[in-house]
């Protein structure tokens, strides 16, 4: 599959400029090399704008999205008529205007043909925060590890530990065992995203890359575990998980996140 590149913006709802407050609503984007122009919005929750925004009328925002929303399919089927190119469709509407709809500054991305599938997922982040979600199952997992370890009541327990290379590169564990100023065991619990196999991949990677250079410079304990935590899955989004665990089964044992006996059995060797 071949990778494409686009510029998109993420559409802001402003309504009193005054105080340069705004929330989130939406992304515009363009493909230029394909000249698509696609955009999501935000079109039913608008409570999380009333409760943001003191005093707000519902009505204002439903009624700013309705008009935007429509501005938006009048570019998108003149674009689709070829009347104008994507990237001009793009442009007239970052342009600055005094409304109570703005945008942020464009930004560049390498994204696959799935363009639906790549603007969904833009939209998760910047309008859903998808990302405080992931943030928040890894603490969630964190804790239940740690709670593990808690239970053993260990001469030395589990410690945060940030590892630096000499060139400066660093990397924190939350679960380090130290004896005697020396990291002697690292727990590293994952939770890997099963919505998208690209997700998934991506998360992984990040931490691949740290183990491999942690590791190349001599600074990883032997001893390491990978407790992994994810929901049921077939398919496709199975084997990418597969292969990750697979990735990480290099630097150290990888187990489920909910194998308290083996977990608990690595701590206390």
């Amino acid at each position: 599959m071949n990778n494409q590149a686009c510029r998109y913006a993420v559409v802001r709802f402003m309504p009193y400029p005054e105080s340069e407050e705004f929330a989130n609503i939406g992304i515009i984007m363009a493909v230029p090399k394909l000249n698509k122009f696609l955009f999501k919005l935000e079109i039913q929750n608008f409570t999380r704008y009333t409760q943001f925004f003191k005093h707000l009328d519902k009505a204002l925002v439903s009624d700013a999205v309705k008009y935007f929303t429509a501005e938006l399919a009048y570019l998108n089927e003149q674009v689709e008529n070829q009347h104008i190119n994507a990237m001009d469709a793009l442009e007239h509407l970052v342009m600055p205007r005094a409304n109570i709809i703005n945008f942020s500054e464009q930004r560049t991305k390498l994204i696959s043909t799935d363009l639906d599938a790549e603007l969904t997922n833009i939209f998760d982040d910047f309008v859903n925060h998808k990302f405080a979600t992931k943030e928040s199952y890894e603490k969630k997992l964190h804790s239940k590890i740690n709670g593990f370890l808690t239970e053993l009541n260990l001469e030395r327990p589990f410690i945060r530990q940030i590892l630096k290379t000499d060139n400066g590169f660093t990397a924190r564990f939350d679960l380090t065992q130290v004896h005697e100023n020396a990291r002697i065991k690292i727990i590293k619990p994952l939770f890997l995203d099963t919505n998208k196999v690209n997700k998934i991949y991506e998360h992984s990677d990040a931490w691949l890359a740290k183990l491999k250079r942690l590791k190349l410079n001599n600074i990883l304990p032997k001893e390491m575990i990978f407790p992994i935590e994810h929901k049921k899955v077939d398919g496709e989004i199975l084997d990418a998980i597969n292969c990750v665990k697979k990735d990480f089964g290099d630097f150290g044992i990888v187990m489920n996140a909910d194998d308290q006996k083996n977990i608990q059995d690595f701590a206390l060797m």
